[in-house]
């Protein structure tokens, strides 16, 4: 009998050394794992020695601006609850450079697919800056020489996308104003195929339908965004 007991209780105390190294190696495990990850915080600071952004550019030193030369979006941080968050949660986007100077697209306030875009051009340490667009994603950019054309979608659910195009004069780093024909391509209401420079002129490949809605705008997805027409607008 006392063979027995000892033999029941030799039996619960190696069960027991088992679960207790099961959940050590568990745990050490779940550490590594975290260890091995890092989070997307930040290493700007607004309140350190140089809060701002690095843009990286290929196979050239990154760009680094301060928030104190972006306006827009210092101001932007200094109505946000938790500024550190915003930071961590922008994109940069480096396009090309043009007579010695950088440009590059800062995207901030990010939903999980569209952000605010702030179009940026640095030289030398001086850095002016644009708000091309708000609550969209950028699609696709062309430059011809002093001009750079921006085109942002806005999606509407999964099967509809709104497309609006920019045009931004480097040399003044302004927005040209589009003609009468082409403005209402110029606000998200309308889809646009696509575009390209034809010497001093944008062309543009856009839906050619009756009206804005959504049902008509869908229907012409559907139809393999048929039927187009094409608008040409000449850059004075």
């Amino acid at each position: 009998m006392a063979t027995l007991k000892f033999f029941v209780l030799s039996f619960l105390v190696a069960i027991t050394f088992i679960v207790l190294g099961g959940c050590s190696n568990e745990a050490q495990d779940a550490q590594q794992s975290t260890e091995g990850k890092s989070s997307n915080t930040p290493e700007e600071s607004i309140d350190g020695d140089s809060p701002g952004l690095e843009i990286e550019r290929p196979q050239q030193d990154p760009i680094s601006i301060s928030f104190e030369d972006l306006p827009i979006l210092q101001d932007y941080l200094d109505q946000e609850i938790d500024p550190q968050l915003e930071i961590g949660r922008m994109q940069t986007e480096y396009l090309f450079s043009h007579n010695n100077k950088d440009y590059a697209i800062i995207k901030y306030s990010c939903g999980s697919k569209i952000c605010d875009q702030l179009f940026i051009a640095h030289k030398g340490g001086n850095v002016e800056s644009i708000l091309v667009s708000e609550g969209s994603m950028l699609l696709d950019y062309k430059q011809n020489s002093d001009f750079l054309a921006l085109l942002f979608g806005r999606n509407e659910g999964s099967e509809v996308l709104r497309n609006k195009v920019e045009v931004i004069d480097l040399h003044s780093l302004k927005e040209i104003l589009a003609p009468n024909d082409v403005a209402k391509f110029n606000s998200f209401d309308y889809p646009i195929s696509s575009f390209k420079w034809e010497g001093n002129s944008l062309v543009l490949y856009v839906a050619d339908i009756r009206d804005k809605s959504y049902e008509t705008v869908k229907k012409w997805y559907v139809n393999n965004q048929q039927p187009k027409k094409t608008l040409t607008w000449k850059m004075e």
